[in-house]
C-alpha cells in the first residue's frame, strides 16, 4: 500500500507557524506518513533542523509585515501576491501529489487546495477567498 503524503504550507512569518506544523509533522511521520513542506526562506531553518524535505516558495517578507503592522494596516496581501502564491502552491501540489494539505495561517493554501481538489486542514485558520 502506498504511503499517504501530507504537504505542509505554513506561513513563514513568525516561527510559531512552522514550529506547530513541524511538531505535527514529526508525529505523523512516526505514524507512517510521507511529509513535505512548502515554505519561505525565513522558516526553512526549522524544517532543515528537523530533517524534513521541502521546497522554497514565495512568502511575505518580514519588512512588509512589520511595516504594515506598525501602521495598523491589515492589508498585507496584494492581488498580485495572492496570484503568485497560488501559482507556486499549485505547481508544488502537482509536483508532490499530496493526499492532504495542512496549512497554518497561509491564506492562499485554501484557494490552492480547492483548485487542486485536495483536502485541507487549517491549524490556524485564515480565509483569503
Amino acid at each position: 500500500m502506498k504511503k499517504k503524503k501530507i504537504l505542509f504550507l505554513p506561513a513563514g512569518i513568525g516561527l510559531a507557524h512552522v514550529g506547530r506544523c513541524s511538531s505535527l509533522a514529526k508525529e505523523l511521520k512516526t505514524r507512517g506518513y510521507d511529509i513535505f513542506f512548502g515554505i519561505g526562506k525565513h522558516s526553512s531553518i526549522v524544517v532543515e533542523k528537523e530533517g524534513f524535505p521541502y521546497q522554497l516558495i514565495s512568502e511575505v517578507a518580514w519588512e512588509i509585515y512589520e511595516g504594515k503592522f506598525r501602521k495598523l494596516n491589515p492589508s498585507i496581501y496584494s492581488f498580485e501576491m495572492i496570484e503568485k502564491f497560488v501559482k507556486e502552491e499549485l505547481a508544488l501540489i502537482r509536483q508532490e501529489k499530496p493526499d492532504l494539505i495542512v496549512a497554518d495561517i497561509r491564506p492562499t493554501a485554501k484557494i490552492s487546495a480547492s483548485i487542486a481538489k485536495i483536502p485541507l486542514v487549517s491549524i490556524l485558520n485564515v480565509d483569503a477567498t
